[in-house]
């Protein structure tokens, strides 16, 4: 199914409007989503207990049609029950992503390889299973102009292929986000054609080695055949001749790195782990070449291409490795947004986050990451600094607070005029430790390199040895031992171990939320008998958890469960609703509030029906609640106070 790009955003418009008519589904659908309370699109439990309602917000009503609208309902066939994440609920409306159709957005994150095919890399958050990469790479077919969208379900990228004269990069964007899968622009456009150019050029060694050591093993196969049951001098000379032929190429073109080391190794006065390979290569080679002049028997070009062949392929593979680490141990689009919202002359004005000044005033919604440090101008609000402090409780802000970037907002929309950008912001700081983390070498690697060295120099000492004292037992082995003796020694393992287990230790870590600031950390960890922790966020877990409730019954429970449903970003609204959805079907007995409003820093107030009158039920601090006037009986006090005694956070309801 094809459809015009015009047609499809005015669809995607017309999907995400307020006035589209209500979702038409099967009666299988809407019964088994009635009866589950699951959300037809990620799965998750439903807010609501009106018997039609089958999605659990607006993000995912958006989603949804967008694939019906696309055709390309499959997508629910192939999950497999797995939960979808839930997509933010404005994200389709106000992102258009048209910074990326600026010049400068060209040669900064696309790669144009003719003028009718220009490829962009995209990182994007969801990723999570093969209906993923199925309804991804199926960007071709519902958005004309697109040539090819190639996912890479371990970094979460997608490479996309596409005619500028037919699409534009901004609509390819925003087609993504609508689908749920918001997309961040990489900029390492540079980095990616000098690690493509190194990588053809590896392939292309690799590939010339393969060819050539291929050959050779056949020849060679006859000439060993021939030891045994003859051959005649022409055709073994001939066959050597052509061996040597073969493996010039392996040893003068695709060994060339080893040499290009040895050599540099030796010009600074150091001995590198390349050195005695790079011997070994030179003569094992002119060893076969004169033995081939000779009319001897034995011959070792084989050898030789083979092992160049094996080096090269593990270097590429270590490379391969270690970049694919690297990358995840840093990956500054999780930790800042790729663009802001400024406000210019009362109009917001989406652009990259490299374009943002000291003085620009930005909006931050709700679940959007605050991109720098500021003053918050306009709005109240409560944000999550855990990835900062180490602490699980929001912290509360309104006009007049500092804010920091990398803090995330859960209640209400802020103005944030920026004081602090870059490198001179909190989170900057912190991304310019990771850099030069990862741009420094540990001690261990030091004392590694310094051993390599040394190791060198032993394995030279010994050949030298083998070599005389082969001479005296075997003159004609001599040379063959010494050599084998330096390819078996290569130390290639210790130079390269290291490196390798600090480069992957650092991605699996920031996996965990971890980011390392000290190069020499893992070492001395290994040392370490005592741990001191300066605050107690740093001991709990990431989620907030109840752990004591008083005086709960299905009533109370269920407005409990309607008032913290309403906040579904804040960690203490989440963990309420988490733990009303173990004790009760919340849906079947939920409460009629109304007039639901959201007091940031404070908590949650609605009306409800008792007894023919209306109340007004208050979900929150106990702060809130006494600067309402609202004061708990002796009893409440004492469990209150043995509470805070414990340190836990306390939540309180009023009736």
């Amino acid at each position: 199914m094809r459809i015009d790009n015009n047609d499809m955003t005015a669809r995607l418009q017309e999907i995400g409007s307020p006035a589209h008519p209500e979702l038409k589904v099967s009666d299988q659908q809407l019964s088994n989503s009635a009866n589950q309370r699951l959300c037809a699109h990620c799965s998750s439990p439903l807010l609501s207990s009106k018997a039609k309602t089958v999605f659990c917000c607006r993000g995912c009503e958006f989603v949804y049609h967008s694939l019906q609208g696309l055709g390309l309902s499959s997508y629910y066939k192939m999950k497999n029950g797995e939960e979808i994440p839930c997509p933010r609920q404005d994200s389709s409306a106000t992102r258009r992503y048209l910074y990326l159709d600026e010049s400068q957005s060209r040669l900064k994150f696309m790669e144009e390889l003719s003028p009718n095919l220009v490829k962009i890399r995209l990182y994007l958050s969801g990723i999570h299973c093969a209906a993923c990469i199925w309804l991804l790479e199926k960007l071709p077919t519902v958005l004309n102009g697109v040539r090819s969208a190639r996912v890479q379900f371990a970094s979460g990228e997608i490479e996309v292929g596409f005619d500028p004269t037919v699409v534009k990069a901004s609509e390819i964007a925003y087609t993504l986000n609508s689908l749920g899968y918001p997309p961040v622009p990489m900029n390492t456009v540079a980095v990616r054609k000098e690690d493509q150019r190194k990588q053809r050029q590896m392939m292309l060694r690799i590939g010339v080695a393969a060819f050539c050591a291929s050959n050779i093993m056949m020849l060679s196969v006859s000439l060993f055949q021939g030891f045994f049951t003859g051959i005649e001098e022409p055709y073994s000379s001939l066959f050597r001749w052509l061996c040597a032929a073969l493996a010039l190429p392996v040893v003068a073109y695709s060994a060339f790195p080893f040499y290009k080391t040895a050599f540099a190794s030796l010009i600074t006065g150091s001995l590198h782990i390349d050195l005695p390979i790079a011997a070994a290569i030179i003569a094992t080679y002119v060893s076969g070449l004169i033995t081939t002049i000779r009319s001897e028997e034995y011959v070792y070009f084989d050898s030789v291409a083979i092992l160049v062949l094996l080096l090269l392929v593990g270097r590429m593979l270590q490379a391969r490795a270690v970049s694919q680490a690297r990358a995840s141990a840093l990956s500054p689009w999780d930790l800042l947004p790729s663009t802001v919202k400024i406000l210019v002359n009362g109009s917001l004005i989406e652009k990259p986050l490299q374009q943002l000044s000291i003085g620009d005033i930005v909006e931050v919604l709700p679940g959007e990451r605050v991109p720098s440090d500021g003053i918050v101008i306009e709005g109240s609000s409560s944000v999550d600094s855990s990835f900062l402090t180490g602490e699980s409780m929001p912290q509360e802000l309104s006009t007049g607070s500092t804010i920091l970037g990398g803090c995330i907002n859960l209640e209400s929309k802020l103005l944030v005029q920026t004081n602090k950008i870059g490198a001179d912001s909190r989170i900057g700081n912190i991304l310019k430790e990771i850099e030069k983390t990862q741009s420094e070498r540990t001690p261990a690697e030091d004392r590694a390199n310094k051993l390599s060295g040394y190791f060198v120099f032993g394995v030279f000492g010994l050949s030298a040895i083998c070599y005389i004292v082969w001479s005296q037992i075997d003159p004609a082995r001599a040379f063959d031992i010494c050599v084998s003796f330096l390819i078996v020694t290569c130390p290639c393992a210790l130079g390269l171990a290291i490196p390798a287990a600090v480069t992957v230790a650092l991605g699996k870590a920031k996996k965990r939320g971890i980011f390392i600031r000290r190069s020499d950390a893992f070492e001395a960890l290994t040392q370490t008998e005592h741990f001191y922790f300066d605050k107690t966020g740093t001991l709990t877990s990431s989620e907030i958890m109840v752990q004591q409730v008083s005086g709960e019954d299905n009533q109370l429970i269920s407005m409990v469960h309607g008032l913290s449903s309403s906040a579904p970003l804040h960690p203490v609204a989440k963990a309420l609703e988490s733990y009303c959805n173990t004790k009760i079907d919340a849906s079947s007995v939920a409460a009629k509030l109304n007039d639901i409003k959201h007091i940031p820093g404070r908590g949650v107030l609605a009306t409800i029906q008792d007894n023919g009158h209306n109340s007004i039920v208050r979900l929150g601090s106990l702060r809130w609640l006494k600067e309402e006037n609202i004061e708990p009986s002796q009893a409440q006090k004492e469990l209150l106070n043995s509470w805070t005694s414990s340190g836990y956070s306390i939540s309180a309801l009023a009736l």
